[in-house]
C-alpha cells in the first residue's frame, strides 16, 4: 500500500485486526458499511450453512457468526 500511495493510486481505508470484537466495532462505527477480508497468507475456509467460503477476498459482514473470536498474524 505504501508503494501505491507513492504513485498516488487510491487505496481504500484498511484495518489489520486480530479479533472478532474489533471487526464488529469497525462495522458498527461505519454504519454497516460492507467490509472485505483479505488474508496476508494461508487462506482458510469458513463453513457457513454447510457451505465452504474461502477466505480470499470476501464481504465479511454477513458471516460474522462464523469468524473465530481471535485470529493471529504470524
Amino acid at each position: 500500500m505504501k508503494i501505491a500511495q507513492e504513485y498516488e493510486i487510491m487505496i481504500p481505508e484498511s484495518f489489520v485486526l486480530t479479533s472478532k470484537a474489533d471487526l464488529i466495532n469497525i462495522i458498527k462505527n461505519n454504519n454497516g458499511k460492507e467490509f472485505i477480508t483479505k488474508p496476508f497468507e494461508n487462506c482458510r475456509y469458513l463453513v457457513v450453512n454447510k457451505e465452504s467460503i474461502m477466505m480470499k477476498i470476501t464481504i465479511i459482514n454477513g458471516h460474522i457468526d462464523s469468524v473465530p473470536d481471535f485470529f493471529l498474524l504470524h
